[in-house]
């Protein structure tokens, strides 16, 4: 029986038996863990993978911040030359999940991508041959259902790809 008090953290590749309680920190685990009975938590559990048997929540909820295999991945391209245009347009009823954004600038200028009701979600100010690339596993805060993908472009020539899925 271990038990572990006021800790910053705990990484271990064996095994460390039973733990009774942790008061505070993290505990690592490199392999896998073999468990049986409750985990209580007044936190955050992060778990990246589940073998086998099922993870119960007894109180409180669950926040599930990657869409995992259950959504059909989506990449819209447009070259941005025009002072404004559409880059994605959803699915009827459908809202915008975006993920992935990747620009690049054959000419400079300032670029900014705008979600419908969601309002501005980047802004770019590129050099000439600038690229940015922002990648993320949790999407930008979706927009309304139906509402669009956006640019407005000054003064710039821009290659644009977002990716992300339909909800």
């Amino acid at each position: 029986m271990v038990e572990v008090k006021d800790v910053g953290v705990i990484t271990t590749g064996g095994t460390i038996g039973q733990i009774n309680s942790i008061a505070s920190g993290t505990i690592y685990i490199g392999n896998s863990i073999s468990m049986s009975g409750t985990v209580a938590a007044s936190g955050t559990i992060g778990i990246s993978q589940v073998q086998s048997g099922s993870i119960g929540i007894l109180a409180g909820s669950v926040n599930v911040l990657d869409a995992g295999p259950t959504w059909t991945p989506v990449k819209k391209f447009v070259q941005a030359i025009q002072p404004e245009g559409t880059l994605w347009t959803p699915t009827s009823t459908k809202k915008i999940n975006v993920t992935d954004l990747i620009i690049s600038a054959q000419a400079a200028g300032t670029i900014e991508l705008r979600l419908q009701t969601q309002g501005t979600l980047l802004i770019y100010s590129a050099p000439v041959n600038g690229n940015l690339v922002h990648q993320s596993r949790t999407p930008f805060p979706p927009g309304s259902a139906d509402g669009l993908l956006t640019y407005y472009n000054s003064g710039g020539t821009f290659n644009v790809t977002a990716k992300g899925f339909e909800s």
